[in-house]
């Protein structure tokens, strides 16, 4: 992910000045399907965002039938903003956290009509964060990390973000991941250092007022993150067996976080995205167009090939029938049908450089 972030900041500088246009587990199956440019059809109300480079927002509310920029900026202070991640807390309140840098305050973008048009909340921390998770409208966390010690950065809003208040996990340099199944019960992953195949995972059942140890994942870079309940939390990744050997890993608690199993890995390089919408129905994508499936928690996992050699990155599902995930940074993937079939959706007609997180709101969530 940083050298590919890397190579877009380096052809975004090229091309200063043009801007967006408003524009291995189980076996492959009989489901593989992918249709080039597809059209979906419009279901009004459904709300998806998308987050990428010069603080680009996409938004759609029709399920990806058609798309707008809803935000952008430029270069700032001669550095290129990128959002990184973004998160509904209902059906119309969602955040999106810029990746920064370590010595500046963390910029936090904010939306409270299903993403028509955001505003800036001020987090006074400096920081450079990496994730982002709503359990409503109020309650917001946000993670990363900072250029001063102790350097992971953990912050908390119990009032849509109006205000901000700093959170505490003992462990690792760096939160990159987060969950929450409501406003108290929510899970983190602390990376131990920039390279480093050790991942700290904590979890809260007090809102982050207090957060317990609950692993120790050694030889596993693990970042992105899944949550149905208390009980049951995803991390998919990297593991490191060798000096090479970089197999994408799905990790997985069912008991809170007291036993830890590795669930799958593939050999089709690091897993980039996970999402849940209960404790049995899931999926995961990954590098080379990998996405996986299932439907019982992750005891067994099958592969749902999309078809191409694009790397995936960033999942979000709304319900067991509609999920979008970014491919190659470049276009987005949908499916109406679980992950059976997945169509490819230029957003604007356009291939907007850089989209680095995508979300939607769980079906059923209002306002």
């Amino acid at each position: 992910m940083e050298s590919r972030l890397r190579y877009l900041l380096v052809v975004a500088g090229a091309v200063v000045g043009i801007c967006i246009l408003a524009s291995s587990c189980g076996s492959a199956s009989s489901i593989d399907s992918l249709r080039l440019g597809g059209a979906l059809p419009a279901r009004t109300g459904a709300t998806v965002i998308g987050v990428g480079t010069f603080d680009v927002v996409l938004a759609s509310n029709d399920g990806g039938a058609s798309w707008r920029v809803r935000h952008q900026t430029g270069f700032a202070d001669g550095d290129i903003p990128v959002l990184w991640r973004v998160a509904f807390g209902d059906g119309t309140h969602a955040w999106a956290v810029e990746r920064g840098r370590a010595d500046r305050e963390a910029t936090l973008l904010a939306t409270s009509n299903a993403g028509s048009s955001w505003s800036v909340q001020d987090t006074h921390a400096t920081g450079k964060l990496l994730d982002v998770a709503a359990a409503d409208a109020r309650d917001v966390w946000v993670g990363g990390y900072t250029g001063v010690r102790p350097s992971n950065l953990l912050l908390a809003s119990s009032d849509g973000g109006a205000t901000w208040h700093r959170q505490q996990v003992s462990r690792g340099m760096s939160i990159c991941g987060l969950a929450f199944s409501d406003a108290r019960h929510g899970w983190v992953v602390s990376r131990a250092s920039f390279g480093a195949y050790i991942s700290y995972v904590y979890s809260t059942a007090d809102g982050g007022r207090h957060w317990r140890l609950r692993g120790v994942l050694k030889n596993d870079a693990l970042c992105q993150i899944a949550t149905s309940d208390p009980r049951h939390c995803w991390l998919v990744g990297q593991a490191q067996y060798g000096v090479l050997a970089t197999p994408g890993v799905v990790v997985a608690t069912a008991d809170g976080g007291t036993h830890w199993t590795t669930q799958a890995t593939t050999n089709a390089g690091p897993l980039t995205g996970v999402a849940f919408v209960d404790a049995r129905q899931g999926w995961a994508v990954g590098d080379a167009g990998l996405i996986l499936v299932t439907s019982d928690g992750g005891a067994t996992w099958t592969r749902q090939r999309a078809g191409g050699d694009y790397d995936l990155a960033g999942l979000a599902f709304s319900d067991a029938e509609h999920g979008w995930a970014l491919i190659g940074q470049v276009d987005l993937l949908a499916t109406e049908n679980g992950g059976k079939s997945w169509t490819v959706v230029a957003p604007v007609g356009k291939r907007p450089d850089g989209l680095f997180g995508i979300a939607c709101p769980r079906s059923g969530q209002l306002g």
